[in-house]
């Protein structure tokens, strides 16, 4: 299959291609009202790959038939796909491989039974009542109309991913860790992290189940980030450390990392934090994770609506502890334990930086975070 050419299309609409076969196709036909034919103008092209064609007789004929070959020397980069049948994956792969961003699983309209469900999910996007944020509808498994789905126990579906949204250093892993831990999903790599406007790429992703806000007082995330480069780079075969003191690394590294990178909105730390909430996702503080790992965990799963055994949030936290962690070596699958195996964690604390920040770094902190400080409490 060819990879798409990367030209536009002057149309107003777009190109609609169907790919599928005819019980996905027959679940399209019936939104809508008997009499007339009822794909009559809404396909441009019908793409076949020689598996099972005989849906494309359904088609009006007027639609174009095109095979798989041809679809970079034809297709605009924006076509719109429809995608169906037993092969649906597949398709939905090899498109995702030329480099064509919208696809429509048609599988999942052909599901429900009900016309008048299939109707108000083809609606969905012009409803106009009041909406379910979208952090409450995790799976995307509420009514059209968006009325809230029922909580969530253990075992929880198996597709469900879980973000942990947070400035680096902030004990992103340690909640990981704690949260696969508590939802019995342990080396799954299913609980992922993401920092800062990460999150505006990552809250996409299909079965996204929650996202945390992470944050951390800005002066121990300073300490902690300095470490952790210093170690970093004499794992990774530099001679010495590129930034041999504090200072350094905060002059020479992190004020123009997080001043200029998109990662971290150009420096707009407070933005990051207030779209977060806005979106109805909770905030964790690093030091109320500190004091009370329990009760931060569950305030997270409260907030994702997911039910577990408070038995079982202890315990996950108890898991977490230096001395457990001691004790048992820590966690050994998925990422959090790669990173937990590679000494990645140092001991959970705050206040750190009161012994180890340099002055200069210090009042200048203190002037440049002075909002996010502010913001958090921690000024």
């Amino acid at each position: 299959m060819e990879t798409r050419r990367w030209r536009t299309t002057d149309r107003c609409e777009p190109t609609i291609v169907v790919y599928a076969d005819q019980p996905s196709l027959d679940a399209l036909t019936r939104i809508a009202p008997r009499g007339g034919d009822p794909l009559a103008g809404l396909f441009d092209y019908a793409l076949l790959d020689g598996s099972d064609d005989t849906w494309v007789h359904a088609l009006p004929n007027d639609t174009k038939r095109l095979s798989v070959d041809e679809l970079g020397q034809i297709l605009p980069s924006d076509a719109v796909f429809l995608v169906g049948g037993p092969r649906a994956s597949k398709r939905i792969d090899h498109l995702a491989l030329a480099g064509y961003p919208h696809v429509y699983n048609l599988n999942e309209m052909a599901r429900d039974t009900s016309a008048k469900r299939r109707l108000l999910v083809a609606l969905a996007p012009s409803f106009s009542g009041s909406r379910v944020p979208a952090m409450l509808d995790p799976i995307a498994q509420t009514e059209p109309h968006h009325t809230l789905s029922d909580p969530l126990h253990l075992p929880l579906p198996s597709q469900l991913v879980f973000l942990v949204n947070s400035l680096p250093k902030s004990g992103s892993v340690w909640l990981c860790g704690m949260l696969e831990h508590a939802m019995d999903i342990s080396g799954s790599d299913r609980v992922r992290i993401s920092h800062c406007a990460d999150l505006v790429f990552d809250q996409n992703q299909p079965n996204l189940g929650g996202a945390v806000s992470l944050v951390r007082d800005m002066r121990d995330v300073v300490v902690s980030w300095f470490h952790d480069v210093a170690k970093s780079d004499l794992r990774t075969g530099f001679e010495r450390a590129r930034y041999p003191d504090i200072a350094s690394f905060y002059f020479e590294c992190f004020v123009g990392l997080i001043g200029k990178s998109d990662r971290y909105f150009g420096g707009d730390l407070i933005g990051w934090i207030d779209r977060n909430c806005a979106n109805y996702c909770p905030l964790i503080k690093y030091e109320d994770m500190v004091a009370d790992p329990q009760r931060a965990l569950t305030k997270v799963l409260n907030a994702w609506r997911i039910h577990v055994p408070e038995a079982q949030v202890a315990a996950a936290a108890r898991a977490f502890e230096p001395f457990s962690l001691r004790k048992s070596g820590g966690p050994r699958d998925g990422y959090v334990g790669k990173m937990y195996q590679h000494g990645h964690l140092r001991n959970p604390g705050s206040g750190n930086w009161q012994k180890e920040l340099p002055a200069e770094v210090l009042s200048d902190i203190e002037r440049r975070y002075s909002d996010y400080q502010q913001r958090l409490g921690y000024a």
